[in-house]
């Protein structure tokens, strides 16, 4: 069974809120709603999370990521465009690939064999390359091939170091 890492998240202390969302905050347009929440994990994996907000009628939630602010504190921000309600929530999930890439490091920094870690990374980035866009899946399955014909572990190690949107 495959776990995609939703049901391992914990979101509370969700702020603002009125009575548990029983009562509307208020804003006027143009203001901002500072949205912060708890968000954490079990276990020591990373996570992502965002604010997904729009107004009742709406077929689209717009998506608003979230930034780590201290510890497991998380805080997202949206303007008020118009006047009237808005709905907003909150949704994260276990960062898989990101977790994995920390974990790497560390273990490439103490210098540890990387060579079965690295095909992980390789499944990870096959896995995002199939819900990519064609550009980015062409970069993807580039770093694919670099990182089976490379041998070195540091060359490897500095191939997954490099920022990546589409993973």
């Amino acid at each position: 069974m495959k776990i995609d890492g939703k049901k391992r998240v914990v979101i509370e202390n969700l702020q603002p809120e009125i009575d548990g969302g029983r009562f509307p905050i208020k804003r006027i347009v143009g203001e901002k709603v500072v949205v912060t929440a708890d968000i954490f994990a079990d276990g020591h994996d990373t996570v992502w999370t965002n604010v997904l907000c729009k107004r009742p009628g709406d077929n689209k939630w717009k998506e608003v990521p979230m930034k780590l602010r201290e510890n497991d504190r998380w805080e997202a921000v949206f303007v008020v465009e118009e006047t009237g309600t808005y709905l907003y929530t909150i949704e994260g999930g276990v960062d898989h690939f990101t977790t994995w890439r920390r974990d790497l490091r560390k273990k490439f920094d103490a210098n540890q064999d990387i060579r079965v870690d690295i095909l992980v990374g390789i499944q990870y980035i096959t896995d995002s390359s199939q819900r990519a866009s064609a550009d980015d899946k062409k970069t993807l399955l580039a770093y694919i091939d670099m990182l089976k014909t490379e041998k070195t572990g540091k060359k490897r190690y500095q191939l997954l170091s490099v920022k990546n949107s589409a993973t």
